[in-house]
């Protein structure tokens, strides 16, 4: 559906700045781009996000403190399926995706909310033949640097869960790190308000059904220039591929905490022995 939103949202940049008549856009382009935007965001958002929960390592540190690592090494531990890196670069890439998150809100949906309100109060701002002004503060998230990141420390086409202590962590000491670094993601994720983010996306794509009725039904006060059109685009496509990211990362960390409960488990269970 994503890559279907991205599509039309090219192409209606594309006609917008190759001199289309805006007109026509509102007309045969942009119905259906908005109702494409506001299905897809509000489906995931609607969803209830996965519960996370801190890791408990005590009892598992304490049987790796009494193991040395030549033994430790060839004990077998959970990872998200095709996990192909040490957890520590794993944690590294996956703080990357939270910490767009974390900023999501401040610096994407609020900004791009705001100017959607003012365009419906101050029409003539609609007719602005550069960027807008009221979206300095907006930001574009480089989510796509951030995916080619997670994506790297995976095995493409691989579904293992289940490897050698030796391939995820060089030393005894780390699985604590590792812990407490995913207990930190945990924190930063759990710190945002999933109903924060569900209204703010009820509230965008209620203001784009507005302001998409107003072009409609008063095409001289609501006058859009080729710029705004183009930049419109841009935000509706970058609100989809900032909440599939957000809701994406929620799952990966799911996975993290469990495959790390499972594997303290698993440790203490052998070690004890």
């Amino acid at each position: 559906m994503l890559n279907s939103i991205k599509t039309k949202s090219e192409t209606i940049s594309l006609e917008a700045i190759s001199g289309t008549q805006v007109y026509k856009l509102v007309a045969h382009r942009l119905p259906s781009f908005f109702a494409d935007v506001k299905n897809f965001v509000t489906g995931i958002v609607s969803e209830e996000a996965p519960r996370v929960q801190f890791v408990e390592v005590k009892e598992a540190e304490k049987a790796i403190g009494r193991t040395i690592y030549a033994d430790l090494r060839h004990v077998t531990v959970y990872v998200p399926a095709g996990l192909n890196v040490h957890y520590l670069d794993y944690i590294d890439a996956l703080h990357n995706a939270v910490s767009v998150n974390a900023r999501m809100v401040k610096e994407t949906l609020a900004p791009f909310n705001a100017w959607l309100a003012q365009m419906l109060t101050n029409p003539e701002g609609l007719s602005a033949q550069r960027a807008p002004e009221a979206l300095r503060n907006f930001i574009f998230h480089d989510i796509d640097s951030v995916k080619k990141g997670l994506a790297a420390c995976f095995k493409k086409g691989s579904v293992e869960t289940e490897v050698p202590f030796g391939k995820i962590a060089a030393r005894n000491g780390d699985w604590k790190t590792i812990v407490d670094k995913t207990n930190d993601l945990i924190q930063l994720q759990s710190a945002i308000d999933p109903k924060e983010v569900r209204d703010m996306v009820n509230s965008i794509t209620a203001n784009l059904d507005t302001l998409l009725r107003r072009m409609e039904e008063d095409k001289d006060m609501y006058r859009a220039s080729a710029v705004t059109v183009d930049f419109l685009s841009k935000l509706c496509y970058n609100l989809g591929l900032e909440i599939e990211f957000f809701s994406v990362t929620a799952y990966q960390l799911k996975v993290l905490e469990q495959a790390l409960n499972d594997s303290n488990e698993r440790l203490k269970e052998i070690l004890t022995k």
